[in-house]
């Protein structure tokens, strides 16, 4: 995948007990971390992160639909 510098994508990881996200800023990943999957700040915490270009990767159907709504 060919990113320009400008691009910064959040990656997002959600697992049946945690979602991984990382943040990349051209080809660099500049900052990761973790939070507990049934949190009931998820849509407050993702907003703060709020990117333009998202990818989401999922195996909790809620907590995808909680996600794609923020984004």
């Amino acid at each position: 995948m060919k990113m320009k510098n400008s691009v910064c994508p959040e990656l997002i990881n959600i697992g049946n007990t945690n979602i991984n996200y990382g943040l990349y800023e051209g080809k660099r990943l500049c900052h990761t971390g973790k939070i507990t999957t049934k949190s009931k700040n998820l849509g407050k915490f993702f907003k703060q992160k709020s990117k333009s270009c998202v990818i989401i990767s999922s195996v909790v159907p809620k907590a995808t639909k909680t996600i794609k709504k923020i984004f």
